[in-house]
C-alpha cells in the first residue's frame, strides 16, 4: 500500500500565489528526506513571493526590509527572514550547518511563508472587504478626514 507523500509541513494558506504554492508543496514533499533541498525551495518560494508583493525578487534581505519599511509586513519579519538568508547561504557551504539545523530551520520557513502571505495578502484583502461593507456616506466622510490630516 502506498501512502501519500505530503510531508509534515503545514498546508499553504489559501491566498498563496500559485507559483509560490508549487515550490512550497514540493518543499513539503521532500522536507523529511532532504531538509537542505526543502530550505532551498522555500527560499526560492520566498523570492517569488517578494515579486508578487511588488519587489524585485532578487535579494530577499532587501525585499523583506523594503516590505517592512512600506508597512506591508511587521518589522519582526526582518529578523525571521534573516534566518532564510543565512540558511540559504550556509546551505551551499559544507559543515556550516548540521542536518539538525536544516530540519529545524526548514520547518520554520514553512511558517514564515504562511505568515507573510497572511500579513501581506490575506489581511489587507479581508480589511478591504470589511471597509467596503461600510455605508458610502460614512466611508466618504472618513476618507475626507484622512485626506485633510495627510495634508497637514
Amino acid at each position: 500500500m502506498l501512502y501519500p507523500d505530503t510531508g509534515i509541513a503545514p498546508l499553504p494558506v489559501s491566498d498563496m500565489p500559485d507559483d509560490v504554492r508549487l515550490d512550497y508543496e514540493e518543499a513539503a514533499k521532500i522536507s523529511s528526506k532532504s531538509p537542505r533541498g526543502s530550505a532551498a525551495l522555500l527560499r526560492l518560494a520566498l523570492q517569488k513571493l517578494c515579486k508578487h508583493l511588488g519587489k524585485k525578487g532578487e535579494n530577499i534581505n532587501s525585499d523583506i526590509r523594503a516590505l517592512a519599511e512600506d508597512n506591508v509586513l511587521p518589522p519582526m519579519i526582518i529578523k525571521v527572514a534573516d534566518t532564510v538568508r543565512i540558511t540559504g547561504n550556509n546551505a551551499v557551504h559544507p559543515g556550516e550547518m548540521s542536518e539538525d539545523d536544516f530540519d529545524y530551520v526548514a520547518s520554520k520557513l514553512f511558517d514564515l511563508l504562511n505568515i507573510i502571505v497572511k500579513k501581506a495578502i490575506t489581511e489587507p484583502k479581508e480589511l478591504e472587504h470589511l471597509y467596503n461593507k461600510i455605508p458610502k456616506k460614512p466611508r466618504a466622510s472618513a476618507e475626507n478626514s484622512d485626506e485633510k490630516n495627510r495634508a497637514k
